[in-house]
């Protein structure tokens, strides 16, 4: 099943995430090889995705977004209420003109139990496509479904950038993925 949170995060915080998401991408880039260069163009069939050399969703093996503070700050708690204790894998995906992701899921099986998307930014009519047919969603909407779910994004024709974060959450331990639990109060300080 679908699900969509509209609003999910709001316009102060969708604005930060995009500003560290772009502050951010050359560093990015560098951290690993290319996960998903082809040789399809765009307007070619698309029998694997299309991204441009160094493309910051190449990235999502070697970078979880979670561990940045500002982004943990405002995802983490999120997260949290909508999961609960969970293991969190969060990457940023950046579609320039040209640039799609072809239909694909996160695992065959019911490893990863759920994954989904933070759209943020850049053309609105793009939206997320599903077997079920296309969303089109607003920024700061949060959309999750199973991962064994096939989904992708049609290629952006502006030159506006399209941005979003992508993620899995795990209710085991897996590599790269950022444990959330539950906030502790600190007990010696209460009991002053």
């Amino acid at each position: 099943m679908i699900q969509t949170i509209n609003n999910w995060v709001n316009e102060e915080e969708r604005k930060t995430l995009v500003d560290f998401i772009i502050s951010n991408d050359e560093k990015n880039q560098k951290l690993g090889p290319d996960q998903f260069l082809s040789t399809s163009q765009p307007g070619e069939l698309r029998s694997s995705t299309y991204m441009l050399k160094d493309s910051l969703t190449d990235r999502w093996k070697e970078f979880n977004f979670l561990s940045e503070p500002i982004v943990n700050k405002i995802l983490a708690p999120k997260f949290f209420s909508l999961v609960g204790e969970s293991y969190i894998a969060l990457w940023a995906n950046i579609f320039r003109k040209g640039e799609y992701i072809a239909p694909h899921h996160h695992h065959k099986e019911n490893k990863y139990t759920v994954s989904g998307n933070i759209f943020l930014s850049g053309p609105k009519d793009i939206g997320i496509c599903f077997a079920c047919g296309k969303r089109k969603i607003e920024h700061g909407t949060l959309v999750y479904f199973p991962a064994t779910t096939i989904h992708w994004v049609d290629e952006n024709p502006y030159d506006e950038m399209r941005i979003s974060m992508g993620f899995d959450v795990h209710f085991k331990n897996v590599e790269r993925a950022i444990h959330l639990v539950p906030e502790r109060k600190n007990v010696m300080k209460a009991a002053w």
